[in-house]
């Protein structure tokens, strides 16, 4: 109630160990000993709601497998998605296509994606290589849910954070990153990123197994966000069934918002055999039309 009072977010650390089967399964034979029964409510379900009765606040759930959704269920807003974090860090492209598409929607609207925090390595550092990082951002930024972003991250720093010494080693900005995140940021700023609906599209092609799309629509803007997380140049053609001709003319224009290009294309094409990409590696596209 406090903390609610002065804040507009509460970030509550390794919030699934006060969930009553985790507090079971570690100490059962102790509760059994002094003889308590399991309460007939969670914690968290009698806290969040008090609170939220007299404060206009969100709860955050630090969280690990298999808690997740069990946290959302007893009233968090958002909870860390570690399991995103650590499918892009294992890289293995199946499975992060995998997990994406087969994860419930409301799942995804309620998890908190991220590639750094306190707790974690540099993002750099954890995936490998600066394009590498940015690439995993741009996955867990444009996904439904929280963005969730550490202080710096845009620097494309290395060294950690200590948290104890509340310092870190020095190190210069890197200007690549920084500019990345500049165009990025303000890319995934808008409307249609935050209100909008999001749909998963199929990628076909011999090389399209390295591509992942997903679309974002508000309205009748479109925004088709196309990622290669990958070592090695990939094409692929993906359709856009929303694509369709302007006051008759089947030429319509599609802007990379990363870089402001502008694409001429047929709208025909788009919606039936489908928008033909060719990405580099470790690279992302976002295609807005309307």
């Amino acid at each position: 109630m406090k903390i609610a009072s002065y804040a507009d977010y509460i970030r509550c650390d390794v919030a699934y160990l006060a969930l009553n089967d985790v507090i079971k399964s570690v100490w059962s034979s102790q509760l059994s000993y002094w003889k308590y029964n399991e309460p007939s409510s969670e914690f968290w379900s009698d806290a969040i709601s008090q609170v939220k009765a007299s404060h206009n606040v969100k709860f955050l759930g630090e969280v690990y497998s298999p808690w997740q959704q069990k946290l959302q269920s007893v009233g968090f807003d958002f909870t860390y998605d570690k399991t995103l974090y650590d499918n892009l860090g294992a890289g293995n492209l199946d499975n992060i296509r995998s997990y994406i598409t087969s994860t419930p929607l409301s799942f995804h609207q309620h998890s908190a994606h991220f590639v750094e925090n306190h707790d974690e390595p540099r993002s750099p550092r954890f995936f490998g290589s600066n394009s590498r990082a940015d690439i995993a951002a741009a996955i867990s930024m444009t996904l439904p849910g929280m963005k969730f972003y550490f202080m710096w991250q845009e620097y494309g720093y290395w060294n950690q954070l200590d948290v104890h010494l509340r310092r870190e080693t020095p190190e210069s900005e890197n200007q690549g990153v920084l500019t990345y995140y500049r165009a990025f940021i303000k890319a995934v700023s808008k409307d249609v990123f935050h209100t909008g609906s999001w749909n998963y599209r199929s990628v076909s092609g011999s090389s399209a197994w390295r591509l992942m799309a997903w679309e974002w629509v508000l309205g009748e803007d479109k925004v088709l966000t196309v990622i290669n997380y990958s070592d090695t140049q990939a094409s692929g053609s993906i359709v856009c069934p929303l694509a369709k001709p302007v006051n008759g003319n089947d030429q319509i224009d599609v802007t990379d918002l990363l870089t402001g290009t502008v694409y001429p294309r047929s709208a025909k094409e788009m919606s039936t055999t489908g928008l033909v990409v060719v990405l580099n590696s470790w690279s992302v596209q976002m295609f807005e039309y309307n």
